[in-house]
């Protein structure tokens, strides 16, 4: 991958503190692959391995049998996994962590969604990380009970509807941040985990930010990411914090282009850069996965990474309720501009036809749209990009 960051591409470069280090900067989005569309039509969460270079694990929101699905880029599917013994309720994330064995990796799979916060509980199922040969295609197995830790959470104020679990590679303390409320509400409960054991998480806190949809924290423990359906941010922490006090704030914006239904987002294996993928748009093409690495500072400086070919965006507010789209086609070719809300569904369409090659421009009036965040995309037909409208 580290080969991607000297290809031209679009870049939005947003710096992420890390302690006693220079800033971060991250470019992208690459498209990278895809998701397998048979396999995998929902994808809601994702983690990098640590004992199968380039490999990725996945599974599927609501409706799926329990198991994980284990891919390499560009779109091979290498295994299926099926936890014996489990129950899929509503699996929203995956993440890695330690567990029992020193120096062992461990999968995290969360049955935490609850869309109607009716739950008495939710799980945490705690595999070790299976060891696969990545040239095998198709292979199926399944993980015996006896193998599978449950981990039963309760919330101590109520049942809570969650996307986002967060394990921290430095204690294996656990972090799950909720969806649904004005502020979302982080829990946490702290390391070492029992199998079968029916624990009670503690309260840490809220953030100014709503329908968190996935996070995940970098191999080193010194990053931490939360994604929803229009952006991503991440906070620092540093060597002596927990995960849970060093979620504090809006966070720091990160690169990210809006996916319909994207829910899931992973760091790299070495921490170089994160993916995210989105559910497959109903009866549409695979979703593609994209990474957004790390790129050094004189790329940002000197502009290796800007690509005239490509098409940009941007967006400007001209009187009351009236905004002027401009955006740049490099050749002609069929565009879509439309305008999609938080969710990500699209709610209004500005153009749909042939675009002339050069700046283009479309005017309109968001009386219709109300308050609130909203994204506008330009589809072409090999790429697309956005911009991100706050209507007051």
């Amino acid at each position: 991958m580290r080969r991607l960051c000297r290809l031209l591409a679009i870049i939005v470069s947003i710096t992420t503190a890390c302690a006693q280090e220079p800033a971060t900067f991250y470019a992208g989005p690459f498209a990278v692959g895809t998701t397998p569309l048979t396999d995998i039509p929902e994808v809601s969460g994702l983690v990098a391995s640590y004992l199968n270079p380039g490999l990725i694990w996945m599974h599927n929101d609501s409706g799926d049998e329990p198991r994980l699905f284990a891919l390499t880029l560009p779109r091979n599917l290498i295994a299926s996994v099926r936890l014996e013994g489990a129950s899929h309720l509503d699996w929203e994330d995956i993440a890695r962590g330690p567990g029992p064995v020193s120096n062992a990796s461990y999968l995290y799979v969360a049955d935490i969604g609850d869309n109607s916060a009716r739950r008495s509980s939710v799980t945490i199922y705690r595999i070790r990380e299976p060891r696969l040969d990545t040239a095998q295609r198709g292979l199926r197995m399944a993980i015996p009970a006896d193998s599978i830790e449950r981990l039963t959470l309760r919330y101590p104020d109520g049942a809570r509807d969650a996307e986002a679990l967060l394990v921290d590679p430095r204690s294996g303390d656990i972090v799950i941040v909720t969806k649904r409320e004005n502020r979302c509400r982080v829990y946490s409960v702290a390391a070492p985990h029992t199998g079968g054991s029916d624990r009670t998480m503690r309260f840490e806190g809220e953030l100014p930010l709503q329908l968190i949809t996935g996070g995940d924290v970098s191999p080193n423990g010194s990053t931490i990411i939360l994604k929803n359906y229009l952006y991503v941010r991440a906070w620092t922490r540093s060597s002596g914090s927990t995960l849970a006090a060093a979620l504090t704030g809006s966070g720091t914006p990160l690169p990210y282009m809006p996916e319909g239904q994207g829910e899931a987002i992973g760091f790299s294996a070495d921490g170089s850069g994160y993916y995210t993928t989105s559910e497959c748009e109903r009866a549409g093409p695979p979703a593609a996965i994209y990474y957004y690495p790390a790129v050094p500072q004189r790329s940002i400086n000197s502009g290796m990474l800007r690509d005239v070919r490509l098409p940009s965006i941007d967006v400007q507010k001209l009187e009351a309720t009236t905004y002027r789209v401009r955006y740049t086609v490099p050749e002609i070719e069929r565009i879509s501009l439309t305008v999609h809300n938080s969710a990500m569904f699209k709610v209004m369409t500005l153009a749909e036809d042939t675009a002339e090659s050069g700046v283009q421009e479309r005017e309109f009036d968001a009386r219709k749209l109300g308050s609130g965040s909203f994204v506008i995309v330009l589809q072409t037909m090999s790429t697309r990009v956005s911009a991100l409208l706050e209507i007051p």
